[in-house]
């Protein structure tokens, strides 16, 4: 609406309309600024939030991580301890092992085998006492029996070779110790390969065979539960041998020497000891 001023012309009319446009372009701008800082602060605020979880959470997993590092070295101090008490039960045990095996020889020179003595108890017993004839009855008449195994077969000739032996037969004994060897490497009884070649040994030693016997136990070397015996007799074949004259035949391995005798019939041994 017009109004007439004091010289007569109009004027226009200040409406809150008018009034509104009257307004500075910063009060819109200011504002806009202060909304934008308030996004700004709340989403600094959110993820401020989300550190400080972040950090209690690895807190706490760091904590049962240590928890458990803790109860693992313990576990390790267990172990530790009870692998130390295993080790000391070990040597005791190996060495009253040792002690008796050393004790259950027979004459010191029969080694009693737990998987056979079901079949040479008896013949073993007979041995252990003196019975020597005895012994060897018993073993003739076991080698002769169909139903054992070679396994069986093959120890019992080394049992009556070694009875043989210390009844000052030792070339009857080596006949018997050659003939297990065959049946032991034919059959590939390897761990039993080894014994026949001691026994064999001792048979050859006693027969003044020395040089052969010293090969023959060279081939024994490793053989289970006779190391210490392997080496007293390849100390005293070697003592022996280098006693002997230049030429004689003891020094020397023989040209018909082999590791393994070749196949062949070896007879029945004859049962009686004094012939």
């Amino acid at each position: 609406m017009d109004t007439v001023d004091a010289e007569g012309g109009k004027s226009p009319s200040l409406s809150s309309s008018s009034a509104d446009t009257d307004k500075t372009p910063g009060v819109s701008s200011a504002s806009s600024m202060s909304t934008n800082s308030d996004l700004d602060f709340n989403a600094l605020r959110r993820l401020c939030i989300l550190l400080i979880e972040e950090r209690d959470c690895l807190k706490t997993e760091l904590k049962y991580a240590n928890l458990a590092m803790d109860e693992f070295s313990s576990q390790v101090k267990t172990s530790n301890t009870l692998l130390e008490q295993a080790n000391v039960a070990l040597a005791a045990h190996n060495a009253n092992s040792n002690l008796q095996r050393k004790s259950s020889w027979i004459w010191g020179s029969w080694l009693p085998s737990a998987v056979d003595s079901y079949f040479l108890n008896d013949a073993e017993t007979a041995f252990r006492e003196s019975h020597w004839q005895k012994a060897i009855n018993l073993l003739s008449t076991l080698v002769l029996r169909r139903n054992i195994t070679s396994r069986t077969r093959v120890n019992a000739k080394l049992l009556m070779a070694t009875v043989l032996r210390l009844c000052d037969q030792p070339r009857r004994a080596l006949v018997l110790s050659e003939e297990a060897l065959s049946i032991a490497h034919r059959q590939h009884l390897t761990d039993l390969i080894g014994k026949a070649q001691f026994y064999r040994a001792t048979c050859l030693f006693d027969a003044r065979e020395f040089a052969d016997a010293s090969w023959c136990l060279g081939l024994a070397a490793g053989t289970p539960d006779f190391a210490e015996k392997i080496a007293e007799w390849k100390a005293k074949s070697e003592t022996e041998r280098q006693g002997l004259p230049e030429g004689h035949r003891g020094r020397y391995v023989r040209d018909t020497f082999l590791p393994v005798p070749l196949e062949r019939s070896f007879g029945n041994a004859d049962a009686r000891i004094i012939a």
